[in-house]
């Protein structure tokens, strides 16, 4: 995988990552920018294809949670108009 190719899939992720819809979501950032920061000099083709499939499958665990196809699900909510049984206005 080339540079140009690796800086790409950084960017797919950080992009998903921001949207991760977690109370974590800030230290996840911080976590997959430092693991990316620790292996940008590694040199060894297996060690690089290995971090390279790990950063592919990361992507696709955030792509569960930030790409989900929500057009077939109802999300309206319908709330009571009198909760509390007093007299209704009109």
């Amino acid at each position: 995988m080339s540079h140009a190719q690796m800086l790409s899939l950084y960017r797919h992720i950080i992009r998903n990552a921001r949207v991760y819809p977690s109370k974590s979501r800030d230290r996840v950032l911080k976590e997959i920018r430092l693991e990316f920061r620790k292996n940008a000099t590694e040199s060894d083709p297996v060690k690089v294809d290995e971090q390279r499939q790990l950063a592919m499958k990361g992507l696709q665990q955030l792509m569960v949670y930030t790409k989900m196809d929500t057009s077939g699900l109802d999300m309206s909510v319908t709330l009571e108009q009198n909760p509390l049984g007093g007299p209704t206005q009109q």
